[in-house]
């Protein structure tokens, strides 16, 4: 999708996994279970699990940017 900005920050991470259930070609994991973005541009029929996987983190390790509409 143009023009949003996903960033995740596995420093944060608890590897709980929601993030995965909810946008699992999205968001995977790196070999110790730590969040990782493997889709940084998401088709648009995608940005409602993005930000609900982002929105699921309870230590917001995903920030979704979506700039304004013009």
């Amino acid at each position: 999708m143009s023009g949003i900005d996903i960033a995740v920050h596995p420093e944060r991470c608890m590897a709980m996994g929601l993030c995965r259930a909810v946008a699992p070609d999205v968001f995977g994991t790196d070999d110790d279970g730590w969040v990782r973005l493997l889709e940084p541009g998401p088709v648009a029929d995608r940005i409602d699990d993005v930000l609900d996987a982002a929105e699921s983190c309870p230590v917001s390790a995903i920030d979704v940017d979506i700039p304004p509409r013009r």
